[in-house]
């Protein structure tokens, strides 16, 4: 399994960590007993017992069999809001904070706006971290 090209992790001083899913729009946090299974499977590495895991993070995004399963979720999800929303696509923008340093590519801020920016700290990533408990 390979983790996808569009997640992003943050760790957390308790040992617990939050997955941020650009193409998904999961968000899930994983518990400190969790997270180095958690890490092993996003670095593609075997975690004997771990199926039950590995098959929820796959559900939600983190993980695909190849590139290619997550190129064609990615072509998919466009097919769908062409279909949907045809000419005009409606666009959703989470705003967490304004020094946000997740830098998704699809990012509204300037390059400029988000190098003046601080790092997030725990207490600003904390609301989204209840958003899904894996």
């Amino acid at each position: 399994m390979l983790a996808s090209t569009h997640l992003t992790t943050v760790e957390f001083e308790d040992g617990s960590m939050v997955l941020v899913n650009s193409l998904s729009g999961a968000v899930d946090v994983v518990d400190a007993q969790t997270r180095p299974a958690v890490q092993k499977l996003l670095n593609n590495e075997p975690v004997a017992g771990q199926e039950a895991l590995a098959n929820a993070l796959e559900r939600r995004g983190h993980l695909f069999s190849s590139p290619t399963g997550e190129r064609t979720v990615a072509e998919r999800l466009s097919k769908t809001a062409d279909e949907v929303f045809g000419q005009q696509a409606t666009n959703v923008v989470i705003c967490p904070t304004l020094v946000c340093n997740f830098r998704c590519v699809y990012c509204f801020e300037s390059e400029q706006s988000r190098s003046q920016s601080r790092t997030m700290t725990s207490e600003m990533v904390e609301p989204p971290r209840r958003v899904r408990r894996l």
